[in-house]
């Protein structure tokens, strides 16, 4: 578990919690079910309990190794993972350093933040044939939308141009 605090200044002049988020991070593992082999590593993590839709993230992965049987002489190796993080976007995030750069554009404040969500599923199959061979084969799916500050999606980005004008 962690906790994110502020403190602030209260009615009275004193110090008081202004703002407090506890949150939490949950793994699970297992290496052998059903005396197979078969693996299992589950994450799920939140930055707020309270509001957990904000920033929910998990990954589960399941790894299967000879699918084909024990004698498999090619090692066959299944690995499957279903998965959903939020991340800010490095291409559309605003300047976190010193002086904006933007004030040589005229825009004083900085460019809204711009999450990235994605959530989908992989899998794929891993065949060793000898010691420098191997062969790999996958497929993965996936959702990736982009939302602002309020969670609202964002199809198309803009930013501030001088004169007070916005472009796309």
């Amino acid at each position: 578990t962690e906790l994110e605090w502020n403190i602030a200044p209260a009615e009275n002049g004193k110090p008081a919690f202004a703002t407090w988020k506890p949150g939490c991070n949950i793994f699970l593992e297992n290496r052998n079910i059903k005396n197979k082999g078969i693996q299992l590593n589950a994450n799920v993590s939140t930055g707020n309990i309270f509001e957990p839709r904000d920033d929910l993230g998990y990954k589960a992965e399941l790894t299967r190794p000879y699918i084909f049987g024990e004698k498999d002489k090619n090692k066959s190796t299944l690995r499957a993972s279903w998965f959903n993080h939020r991340r800010t976007s490095p291409a559309f995030s605003g300047y976190s350093g010193g002086n904006s750069p933007m004030a040589m554009y005229g825009q004083e404040s900085e460019p809204p933040k711009i999450w990235v969500d994605r959530s989908g599923i992989r899998a794929h199959l891993h065949q060793t044939h000898s010691r420098n061979s191997s062969t790999s084969v996958g497929v993965s799916l996936q959702e990736v939308c982009s939302r602002d500050e309020n969670g609202e999606l964002c199809p198309r980005g803009s930013r501030g141009e001088g004169g007070g004008r916005g472009g796309a």
